[in-house]
């Protein structure tokens, strides 16, 4: 019973589900942050840091499961779930799938391209 599956926290003793969103949410930043392109990086004036993704699902051997937490992450901004997920989500061109991604708590902006 003391065992807690990972990703999640214990809160006054019981497993605590936003704890765990919470939790989740970083994990998928990580994931994101650690496919940026760093010659796209730049810094703008207000300091926030923008960088394009190319996502490569087969850039690791678990790539269903890159591909889910990557669809996951867009899924929740899409779907505006910006008290638990981020603060913002804009889709700039449907074309190029292209998102900013700015996540709850975090202080960088992420543009986000699908590839």
């Amino acid at each position: 019973m003391n065992e807690v599956p990972q990703g999640f926290r214990r809160k006054r003793g019981r497993i605590d589900e936003f704890s765990w969103r919470i939790d989740e949410k970083r994990r998928i930043f990580d994931e994101i942050r650690r496919g940026i392109d760093k010659k796209s990086m730049r810094i703008d004036k207000k300091r926030r840091r923008i960088g394009k993704i190319r996502w490569r699902v087969d850039e690791k051997s678990r790539g269903t499961t890159n591909r889910k937490i990557f669809s996951n992450a867009l899924f929740d901004f899409r779907h505006g779930l910006r008290k638990k997920a981020c603060s913002t989500r804009t889709m700039i061109s449907p074309v190029n799938k292209t998102f900013i991604l700015s996540f709850y708590k975090m202080p960088y902006n992420y543009i986000v391209r699908v590839l």
